[in-house]
């Protein structure tokens, strides 16, 4: 039996329900949805564990904020022994344009302070990122406002339709299937 971790990226609260960096989140509650999972307070996360095609399947959103993710990744994958290679990490990525959807493996973190804490907690960039590009529609300076803005009325037309997208990648990753 192999163990995989599904990690979506964001950060806890109302105030960041519906926001552009809370994507990842918004990627995995729709998988949880799909194999009708329930969500339980765990340490560093909320959590869903389930057995499929023989592996041993662990989604969890951080609860540390975005900027403390590796915490919980480390966790998680100490607890249930995962290799670096069988987590897959769901992110918001304001490199690529608006409903982009990128897989990538021993990606850097592009500025991605989440990335950028499971790179270091991991000691590596070896474990497949699923990047959903939010597009990079500021002005100068104002790159915070946007990632942690909501999105707007054009945006939320087309974000089901992203959001599923998503989600069929990262549930081809549970089943084994070879994504990259």
């Amino acid at each position: 039996m192999e163990s995989k971790l599904i990690v979506g990226l964001g950060n806890i609260g109302p105030q960041y329900k519906n926001t552009r960096h809370n994507l990842g989140f918004e990627v995995i509650d729709t998988i949880a949805g799909q194999f009708e999972l329930q969500w339980q307070k765990n340490h560093l996360a909320l959590m869903c564990n389930f057995n499929i095609n023989q592996n041993n399947i662990t989604l969890i959103k951080p609860t540390t904020f975005m900027n403390e993710s590796g915490k919980a990744v480390l966790f998680y994958k100490n607890r249930y022994d995962i290799l670096k290679e069988n987590i897959l990490v769901i992110s918001d990525d304001l490199h690529l344009p608006f409903s982009k959807i990128r897989l990538k493996l021993n990606s850097g973190d592009g500025g991605h302070n989440g990335l950028k804490s499971i790179n270091v907690n991991l000691s590596s960039y070896g474990y497949p990122i699923l990047k959903i590009g939010i597009g990079a529609n500021y002005e100068k300076g104002k790159q915070i406002e946007f990632v942690s803005g909501q999105w707007d009325s054009e945006e939320m037309i087309k974000l089901p339709d992203i959001i599923d997208k998503s989600a069929k990648q990262s549930i081809n990753f549970i089943y084994g299937n070879n994504i990259l």
